[in-house]
């Protein structure tokens, strides 16, 4: 019976550190927009892909919601899920892609950050993403070369975060 569970574990032990080397060899799944994005990959009747959406929506964030119930959906979502080391078996929804980081439930502050985070990188000259660190000879804000970042506006009386270029001033 000892023996029996060595096994079982030692077969766990293996799936938890050779399970993700697809991920590791590839480094996750390729980006799907050149730009900061963000795609739910959710179901309709779904009370927490629902909450998502509305987190979203409230937050002002940008984003493209797919259905995973249709087939091309499920065939676009589930290699990107096995890029990035996540079982495609049974997984809960809603499946959030945040800049090709692929996320399974998180809340929407979560996917916020990542999203604002990906949006403050700015790109080299061959529009690759660069470093935070950009270091300027005339003083000028770092931001100018930066793609259009999330900041917190107040619309209405409420505070909630949009692309600075939708925020009203």
């Amino acid at each position: 019976m000892k023996l029996l569970f060595l096994i079982a574990l030692a077969g766990v032990v293996a799936y938890a550190i050779f399970g993700n080397v697809a991920a590791l060899v590839t480094g996750g799944p390729e980006p799907l927009h050149d730009s900061s994005y963000v795609v739910v990959y959710g179901r309709d009747t779904c009370g927490i892909t629902s909450r998502m959406l509305a987190g979203l929506d409230n937050s002002g964030i940008p984003y493209e919601y797919k259905r995973v119930d249709e087939p091309q959906v499920a065939n676009e979502l589930h290699p990107r899920m096995e890029a990035a080391g996540l079982s495609t078996r049974r997984y809960g929804l809603p499946v959030i892609d945040v800049n090709s980081e692929m996320i399974i439930r998180p809340d929407p502050s979560t996917v916020a950050e990542k999203y604002q985070q990906f949006a403050k990188v700015p790109r080299t000259r061959d529009g690759e993403r660069g470093s935070t660190n950009v270091a300027t000879n005339s003083g000028v804000a770092a931001t100018q070369h930066m793609a259009d970042p999330l900041v917190k506006c107040t619309v209405d009386g409420h505070q909630t975060y949009m692309l600075r270029s939708q925020c009203p001033q």
